[in-house]
């Protein structure tokens, strides 16, 4: 689709990708050099890290006629002439889209083939139809081709592809600890090397539980994150975006037929969309500048960005029951030899009518969708948007711009919020009205907004009705000297509850996504952690520990779960500030002062390479301990490895993981040495049903000596 020009309106081209040497003057040398000089604005954005520039035409004529010359010259190795860029030139291919500048925000990607251009003259509006293709490289994907990648799938399928990563990377591992064994050991006997060698052929190098389904297969994602920007028909849309925007994916679509969001998130999701296009075009919205129009991520500019939603209470049904992570256990034996390809949409295997009359649904769900008892709406907004529209209009004339900044930010949020308020009261019982609403300010490139965002609370009644904190506990906050100088006990968060827990869920705080599935992952690694049990079936017998370290800590769900009993003395760890606050919040709400006494908990705000190492070192001699990690995804950071390692009082280790790769990477530097660790136990989980990701969780116990 060509965008409308309209009074000859210029037209911008970003071509990607540039050899990373160009400077703009060389970026400029090239157009020349391909009989396609820019009528005005150049610029190459290599120098900044980035891989793309841009070139301004006088109109979509010239534009169109740009395009085809500079494929025709990237496929002949035009970019030869440039310097720099000789080694580099056969390798690139050029992606050009178009932006009508005088309409801001409304470019396309030209789909059109570079034969199917004009070459000079001609009305854009007449080429609509000879430069659009149904090429695959150009189509805009679906976005539950984004979103979840095996949606197609039955989920006996998804189970094996899941639980295939899993045992290829346990296979890795059991030969990373062979082989460092045989070099720990190099006088080893005959018999040694058999040992080794038959170590080799395993596939896991400990007991294998198996893989631990979801109790809720579609719409079970308690946060969603959606974009907000233009679909192909230039209308304003909130929702998920195709693809990277570095893979030329700049279209929104909406969430509608996502089958990972819940009901609550799509509908507050088209609610903004319409807002966008219906309530947000009346006479007071089209006197805003365009700055104030949703964002615009080639220009850097717009007003409304990004939209949060937060669920709570969606594990309701599986807290009511006293099921456990066994209960939802599928043996590998039980899963289908091979795996469909996903493109083609895998039919329903004997494995899966095993799954399905097993545990109840075609998709191996017992739980279907279920209304949450709190929303929370994280709105992300540009105060740079807001700035630039109070000067436009001159409303600062009577004040300072930041006091009219707010003002005009606060007056368009709340038509926002009364608009799908309404759209809540329509959707009847399913969808409550959102609790919390809280709005961002960020101006980065980057869609996400870093922990430090300012923030403002606009709606807050979900907390002061939950938060039922007893004088003990206010008590128990002073005594431990909790930091709350910054912090308003049920200022813009949610009340979550968890194995009979009440947890304080903030704007930004990591809390696992699949609620009813971390019901099962805190469960299984709760037990793996207090349990001697190596996953043979065999008596489990308590462990016997005085501390527990709960490294990446979070907002302290894991150890807050397994303290006081079987751990009276809880150590936890955290980068994000906000999350240690929500920790101690959590702490003080579900244990009384007698129990959190003599700093049985603390709760530290610090690079855990930075605070475990320390940590440890002033508790030697301080008996058994017991430490879980639940890392990112790119895993513990390796001093953290070596505390872990050198400390021997540390003889039981339950390691979370959502990265089976940086799992392994981390798990053989644990288990190098005589005086390292051992896996004793192994278990996958699917919390994330419809993607191609799967959590893993290792038990390690020390070596004997």
């Amino acid at each position: 689709m060509v965008p409308e020009n309209k009074g000859g309106s210029a037209l911008e081209l970003r071509i990607a990708p540039l050899p990373k040497p160009w400077s703009t003057y060389e970026l400029a040398e090239w157009l020349d050099a391909c009989g396609a000089p820019a009528s005005d604005f150049v610029l190459c954005r290599t120098a900044a890290g980035m891989d793309h520039g841009y070139a301004t035409y006088a109109d979509a004529s010239l534009a169109y006629a740009a395009q085809k010359l500079l494929r025709q010259c990237a496929r002949v190795g035009k970019l030869d002439s440039a310097s720099n860029a000789k080694n580099q030139a056969r390798k690139l291919d050029v992606y050009v889209y178009a932006r009508n500048v005088s309409l801001n925000t409304k470019y396309v990607q030209l789909f059109g083939r570079p034969e199917a251009l004009p070459t000079s003259g001609g009305d854009a509006a007449a080429n609509t139809t000879s430069t659009t293709t149904t090429s695959d490289d150009f189509v805009a994907r679906d976005p539950r081709d984004a979103v979840a990648p095996l949606w197609r799938w039955p989920y006996a399928n998804q189970l094996s592809a899941k639980f295939r990563t899993f045992s290829s990377a346990m296979e890795r591992l059991t030969k990373h600890i062979a082989k460092s064994d045989g070099d720990d050991n190099n006088d080893e006997d005959d018999d040694d090397d058999a040992t080794k060698k038959k170590m080799m052929r395993k596939k896991f190098p400990c007991p294998c539980f198996g893989i631990v389904r979801s109790p809720r297969v579609h719409w079970y994602r308690n946060k969603c994150e959606f974009t907000v920007g233009y679909d192909d028909a230039f209308q304003p849309t909130c929702g998920f975006q195709g693809g990277r925007f570095a893979d030329g994916f700049t279209t929104i679509t909406k969430a509608t037929d996502v089958p990972t969001a819940s009901k609550s998130a799509r509908l507050y999701s088209d609610a903004l969309s319409s807002f966008l296009r219906n309530d947000g075009q009346n006479e007071a919205k089209t006197q805003l500048p365009l700055h104030f129009r949703v964002w615009d991520k080639v220009q850097s500019c717009g007003f409304w960005r990004n939209l949060i939603v937060r669920e709570t209470g969606m594990s309701a049904d599986l807290e009511a029951t006293d099921l456990s992570w066994r209960d939802y256990l599928v043996a590998p034996d039980a899963l289908p030899a091979e795996c469909a390809d996903a493109s083609q949409g895998p039919t329903a295997t004997a494995a899966d009518e095993t799954i399905t009359s097993e545990f109840g649904t075609s998709t191996g769900t017992s739980f279907g969708s279920v209304r949450p008892s709190s929303v929370m709406l994280v709105l992300v907004v540009s105060p740079a948007a807001a700035l630039a529209c109070v000067r436009a209009r001159g409303l600062a004339s009577s004040g300072s711009e930041r006091d009219a900044c707010h003002r005009l930010v606060t007056s368009e949020v709340q038509r926002m919020v009364d608009f799908v308020d309404r759209a809540a009261d329509e959707a009847g019982d399913d969808v409550p009205r959102a609790g919390a609403i809280v709005v961002l300010y960020h101006d980065g490139c980057a869609n996400c907004a870093p922990p430090n965002a300012p923030m403002e609370v606009v709606r807050d009644d979900v907390m002061a009705q939950a938060d039922a904190t007893t004088s003990e506990q206010n008590a128990a906050k002073e005594r431990y000297s909790l930091s709350f100088a910054s912090f308003t006990p049920g200022r813009g968060a949610l009340d979550e509850s968890l194995l009979g827990l009440r947890f304080r869920v903030s704007p930004l705080a990591f809390f696992q996504v699949n609620s009813a599935a971390a019901n099962l992952l805190y469960r299984a690694a709760g037990d793996l952690a207090k349990e001697e049990n190596r996953g043979d079936g065999g008596a489990t017998e308590a462990v016997t520990a005085d501390v527990l370290y709960d490294v990446c800590c979070g907002t302290g769900t894991i150890g807050l779960t397994l303290f006081p009993s079987p751990f009276p003395r809880l150590v936890g760890v955290e980068l994000e500030p906000s999350a240690i606050r929500d920790a101690w919040e959590n702490a003080a709400r579900n244990f009384d002062a007698e129990k959190l006494r003599d700093d049985a908990v603390t709760f530290i705000a610090a690079k855990a390479e930075d605070a475990l190492p320390k940590l440890l070192r002033d508790r030697q001699g301080g008996g058994r301990a017991v430490a879980i990690v639940d890392p990112p995804r790119s895993g513990i950071h390796h001093k953290v490895v070596s505390a872990l390692h050198a400390n021997r009082e540390i003889d039981r280790l339950v390691y979370v993981s959502c990265n089976v790769e940086t799992l392994v990477d981390n798990a053989v530097r644990l288990c190098s040495g005589e005086k390292g660790f051992v896996p004793v136990g192994c278990l996958a989980l699917d919390l994330f049903p419809g993607t191609v990701h799967v959590e893993a969780v290792v038990v390690f116990e020390r070596k004997k000596e």
